[in-house]
C-alpha cells in the first residue's frame, strides 16, 4: 500500500475570499500555477520537483518568479505563510523585496545562524526609521520541514513558526503603519537585487501563500496540523 510522505501539502481552503495566491501544493504539482484560482502564475526554472508539488531548489540556478500585480501589493492586513526544509544560512525563502532598487516590501529569510529572519519596510528602503527586522531565537535550518509566516496589521508585526507565535528579537523596530506597495515581483526561494535573483535558497519549499487578512494563531496551528 502506498503511503504519502509527510508532511502532505494539501491546498488551502479555496472558499476563503481573502486568499490572494498559493503555490507548491498537491493541487498544482510540478508547475508554477496558482492554486487560489486568481491566476497569479509563476515562472519556474531549474527546479527539481518533489512529491505533492514541493520544490527542491539549489542556490545557483533555481528560480520561481511571480510577476507583479496589484493584488500582491498589500499595504496592511496581510498574512504570509510558507513551508521550507533546509540546512542553509543567509538564504531568502519567500519575498517581495528588491535591495538594488529600494523596492523592499517584505522578506522571509534564514539568517547567518539559521534563524527565521523577517524584514518589513514601509518605504522600500533599508533605513532603520522605515523598517522592522525581527529574528527568532531558535534556528530553523535543521533540514526538517517548518512552517514559517507572519501577519501585519496597522504596525503590529507578528511572527509564526510551526503553528505558534514566535517571541522575536526585534533588531530594528520602527513605528511603521503600512507595508511598501512597490512593484517588485513575488519570489519563492530568493529575493532580488536590481531585478536579479540573489541569496538563492538551497533547500525545499512548499505551500507558499498570501492572504489579505490577519489570521489568528489558531489559523496557523490548524494549518500546521493539516500537513
Amino acid at each position: 500500500m502506498f503511503v504519502a510522505p509527510r508532511p502532505y501539502f494539501v491546498p488551502p481552503k479555496l472558499d476563503d475570499p481573502t486568499l490572494i495566491c498559493h503555490y507548491l501544493d498537491t493541487s498544482v504539482h510540478s508547475t508554477g500555477n496558482d492554486s487560489s484560482g486568481n491566476a497569479h502564475t509563476g515562472v519556474t526554472s531549474g527546479i527539481a520537483w518533489g512529491y505533492g508539488g514541493r520544490a527542491v531548489l539549489n542556490n545557483a540556478s533555481s528560480s520561481f518568479r511571480v510577476p507583479d500585480h496589484a493584488d500582491l501589493r498589500v499595504l496592511d492586513d496581510l498574512t504570509v505563510r510558507c513551508w521550507t526544509k533546509n540546512a542553509t544560512t543567509d538564504d531568502a525563502v519567500f519575498s517581495r523585496y528588491d535591495t538594488g532598487t529600494d523596492d523592499r516590501s517584505w522578506s522571509i529569510q534564514m539568517s547567518g545562524t539559521g534563524l527565521f529572519s523577517l524584514t518589513v519596510s514601509d518605504d522600500g528602503t533599508a533605513d532603520a526609521g522605515h523598517r522592522k527586522v525581527y529574528n527568532s531565537t531558535v534556528a530553523y535550518n535543521d533540514d526538517e520541514w517548518h512552517q514559517l509566516g507572519f501577519t501585519f496589521a496597522t504596525g503590529t508585526l507578528l511572527m509564526y513558526a510551526d503553528g505558534a507565535e514566535v517571541a522575536p528579537t526585534k533588531t530594528v523596530d520602527a513605528a511603521i503603519t503600512a507595508i511598501h506597495a512597490g512593484t517588485t515581483d513575488l519570489m519563492l526561494g530568493c529575493y532580488l537585487t536590481n531585478d536579479v535573483e540573489a541569496i538563492l535558497l538551497a533547500g525545499s519549499l512548499a505551500c507558499c501563500g498570501m492572504w489579505s487578512e490577519v489570521k489568528a494563531e489558531s489559523w496557523f496551528a490548524e494549518d500546521y496540523a493539516r500537513r
